[in-house]
């Protein structure tokens, strides 16, 4: 459905008679919109297709609601969402980049786990302060945006 998005519309839109989900596409820029589910979550959208696939993706915000301090306001979406639009035109996928980000990290995690089971495989299980401290570092440097790779 095409709707003129407003703070007021995004407040109020009705939740989908049919199915789990329905998409409020914005008349004012296409291929931006609302997503409302059945429970009454909503998230702001933006779907194009990757230049090389020609795959269909979604990426989607948060929104921001009476005052909340999480999610985008209307307004912030739309930045994001012609932010977004840009890199696609110059054959960005971000959609793809930030699942083989995520791949990566996970890829990194099972390395360092992988050394720390040798480790203590082989000097046996008696230090568990030491594994409490090697797991709280290893959330740190996750949770970090500079993740330095492991020598």
């Amino acid at each position: 459905m095409r709707e003129k998005l407003t703070p007021a519309f995004i407040r109020d839109a009705p939740l989908p008679t049919k199915g789990d989900r329905v998409i409020y596409w914005d008349t004012a820029m296409p291929s931006f919109g609302l997503m409302v589910t059945k429970n009454g979550a909503r998230s702001f959208v933006y779907q194009y297709r990757n230049k090389d696939e020609h795959r269909s993706r979604r990426k989607t915000w948060a929104v921001r609601i009476d005052g909340s301090n999480t999610g985008l306001t209307l307004s912030e979406a739309h930045k994001e969402a012609k932010k977004l639009a840009g890199d696609v035109e110059k054959g960005a996928d971000p959609v793809e980049e930030r699942r083989e980000g995520m791949r990566s990290s996970l890829a990194r995690t099972r390395e360092r786990l992988d050394r720390y089971t040798l480790q203590l495989q082989e000097h046996g299980l008696e230090s568990a302060d030491r594994e409490v401290r090697w797991l709280t570092e290893l959330i740190e440097d996750e949770k970090s945006p500079n993740t330095k790779e492991a020598p």
